[in-house]
């Protein structure tokens, strides 16, 4: 699976989210475009390219109740194995602005996410559209909602026609750092909640006759031990 579409926020904490970031001080710019160096904008793609940013307004809320909502997502923690994670940055972005095709700065970490903050009956374009198996996918989800894909994944964001869109944005960095070792890992940690333990028989000798479940948990595991 290339990416993981997943709900970060309930209607309660994402109404808790917006009010801090209603305090926010914003700025205007990228902060994580990654363009290749062949690709030079001329004066008057460099003047457009001025003017759709200054409608990309950032800013960084407090971060404390951002991570305790990360610390709790298990789906998220399980398909990325994340280490950390970097603060949100909250864009807002009005008619006529759009982040061209490009890809995230390496350093930003193993994994991009794009958390969805407002309804999409609210604006117009403002997809996420990401490259995926040779193809485009545009995704648009409902607010508190987001998608979770490799940093490396080649994306952009489809200008917006109507109405305001406003989205959180993060990057991860995974404990298993080889996305071979990562995938071997989430393949054997779905199948060992297969084949849970039962609950009611807590015993020794149940626990370690579950065959299954010990099979594959312990590749899990096996994995994870190396980037201890």
């Amino acid at each position: 699976m290339q990416y993981l579409i997943s709900q970060f926020f309930t209607t309660e904490e994402l109404n808790q989210f917006k009010s801090v970031i209603d305090k926010c001080t914003w700025e205007d710019g990228v902060a994580s475009l990654d363009l290749p160096n062949e690709l030079k904008i001329n004066e008057e793609e460099d003047t457009r390219r001025k003017h759709v940013l200054k409608k990309n307004l950032q800013c960084w809320p407090n971060t404390e109740f951002f991570y305790s909502v990360l610390d709790n997502h298990i789906d998220f923690l399980d398909w990325t194995r994340a280490r950390k994670s970097t603060e949100p940055l909250v864009t807002i972005t009005d008619v006529g602005g759009y982040y061209r095709p490009h890809f995230d700065f390496v350093e930003n970490g193993h994994f991009s996410t794009t958390i969805f903050l407002n309804d999409p009956s609210e604006y117009d374009g403002g997809e996420l559209s990401l490259w995926i198996k040779g193809e485009e996918k545009k995704i648009k989800l409902e607010p508190g909602w987001g998608i979770t894909y490799e940093t490396g994944t080649g994306h952009c964001v489809n200008e917006v026609t109507r109405g305001q869109r406003l989205v959180c944005v993060f990057w991860s960095t995974s404990t298993i750092n080889n996305m071979e070792d990562l995938y071997a890992y989430r393949y054997y940690d779905m199948m060992a909640k297969r084949y849970p333990v039962s609950l009611e028989d807590r015993t020794l000798q149940t626990f370690m006759n579950n065959d299954m479940n010990i099979h594959f948990r312990e590749k899990a595991n096996k994995i994870h031990r190396r980037y201890l």
